[in-house]
């Protein structure tokens, strides 16, 4: 579920509905003998690449990402390098994420077994963003980042997402991808607000009203551009003008039809708003 909610986090943030980002997994086989007493790291990074359907439920998609997950899982000590030149990208994810399969106990452990009486660590990332997530009581998540390439409102916006869809995911696992909230409830009561403030705007203006208007304002700038045509809004303005009371001496006028027959051109542009006119 979180690997789910991070993935479709940076999908809504970005604008996109296939994502990959990087993820570290342990490099220990348990049928390897001795291999928990050998001194090193053993982690790897691998890509993960989560592609939601709108139409699939929520449990569906947790389904589906378990089951790829788990698929992987024996090729997972493929290098990241490799990986790269097999798939022809030298960059396939630029965000880091991160599940710890320990807690803070494991430290006390390490001090009453082996008589270390302090230890201390420090972590950074070279990735723009790193997601780290620890199974504390409760979930400790932390998101770390680059403030040279990010800033800080954009983290932050990331972190409430990924918060938001984690309780979503979990609320209702019956309902469709689709119904998952698409942005944070301050980005949709923004929203909201242009949306009637645009409203309120409205008029009864007519198209060819409006193009009057903006002739009327700025006369001189760039209307049309057709190849190596290019009109001003006054010269569109009287263009249409003209063609508007031809078409009047020769029957056209409210509710009637008028049939055009011309190629992608400045002429089309003239022509309709005379029609409108």
């Amino acid at each position: 579920m979180l690997t789910t909610a991070w993935g479709l986090a940076l999908g809504a943030g970005l604008g996109r509905q296939d994502v990959v980002f990087g993820t570290t997994v342990a490099g220990r086989p348990p049928e390897v003998p001795h291999l928990d007493a050998v001194i090193g790291l053993f982690l790897n990074t691998v890509p993960v690449r989560l592609r939601p359907d709108p139409a699939e439920t929520v449990a569906a998609l947790l389904r589906r990402v378990q089951d790829e997950r788990a698929a992987l899982l024996p090729h997972e000590y493929l290098g990241l390098g490799d990986i790269q030149r097999v798939a022809g990208h030298p960059q396939l994810f630029d965000t880091l994420y991160v599940l710890q399969n320990f807690a803070g106990a494991g430290d006390v452990d390490v001090e009453t077994r082996h008589g270390v009486v302090a230890s201390t660590g420090i972590d950074a990332t070279h990735y723009p963003l790193t997601l780290i997530i620890a199974p504390a009581e409760p979930v400790v998540v932390k998101l770390e980042y680059r403030p040279d390439l990010i800033a800080r409102e954009t983290v932050e916006a990331l972190v409430e997402r990924f918060l938001l869809l984690c309780g979503e995911l979990a609320r209702d696992p019956a309902r469709p991808v689709a119904a998952l909230p698409a942005a944070l409830p301050a980005e949709q009561a923004a929203r909201e607000a242009e949306w009637e403030r645009v409203r309120q705007a409205e008029s009864d203006a007519t198209v060819a009203d409006l193009l009057a208007a903006q002739a009327a304002a700025t006369p001189d700038a760039l209307a049309v551009v057709a190849g190596s045509v290019r009109l001003t809004y006054a010269e569109l303005d009287a263009q249409v003008n003209r063609l508007a009371r031809a078409l009047l001496r020769r029957g056209a006028g409210p509710e009637r039809v008028v049939a055009l027959g011309l190629p992608r051109s400045a002429d089309t542009v003239v022509a309709l708003f005379a029609v409108l006119r």
